[in-house]
């Protein structure tokens, strides 16, 4: 079963200068289906000049960001 995000991130993407933001204060866990959903989720936002902010990142989730480089792939909001 995809993650949620798969599913509902195909309805973008997102016009130039629009900045969808993903709440990820209710994640609990995150392994590399996680990872893999958040950067499909990047690939459909991605028009010129957008971007996709993640925001709300639990405490646990940002060393596994950090450590597989996401966080020079997305801005993440305090």
């Amino acid at each position: 079963m995809p993650p949620p995000c798969a599913s509902t991130s195909n309805s973008w993407p997102s016009p130039p200068g629009q900045c969808p933001v993903i709440d990820l204060s209710g994640l609990g866990f995150c392994d590399s289906s996680g990872i893999t959903a958040l950067l499909a989720a990047r690939r459909h936002a991605q028009a010129p000049g957008a971007r996709l902010d993640l925001a709300c990142v639990p405490a646990d989730t940002l060393p596994i960001l950090v450590i597989v480089g996401l966080d020079q792939v997305f801005t993440i909001q305090a």
